[in-house]
């Protein structure tokens, strides 16, 4: 089985991946990062770099994916929700409109929001 963690370089990212690294029926993990790679590696992972906002870093992302474990946001401090929410709910409607409507288009199985 393949799986590929959106936002897989966050705090719940991450241990969604560490746990599914650890599970025997699961042959791949990929994992999308947006700015910088994290240092964590595992013969089972691939680290992907995507500006997961943007609907074009998700053409291709999905092939061959059997699960797909969303985690990706955009989050930041109190003082930025509260001053400017706007961004928070649009980049994170575009988010996850592109990678529920890629996972269809290409035939992913399981779609998990994880919140």
């Amino acid at each position: 089985m393949k799986i590929l963690v959106t936002g897989g370089s966050g705090f719940i990212g991450m241990n969604m991946v560490r746990f599914f690294l650890e599970k025997n029926n699961v042959t791949k993990v990929l994992a999308t990062y947006c700015n910088k790679q994290p240092k964590f590696e595992h013969h089972k992972l691939d680290w992907v770099q995507a500006d997961l906002t943007d609907p074009n870093s998700h053409e291709g992302l999905y092939e061959g994916i059997n699960t797909v474990i969303m985690c990706a946001a955009i989050t930041s401090g109190a003082k930025n929700i509260i001053n400017n929410p706007s961004i928070f709910v649009e980049n994170n409607l575009l988010i996850n409109h592109s990678t529920i409507k890629y996972s269809a288009l290409s035939n992913v199985k399981k779609v998990i929001f994880s919140c």
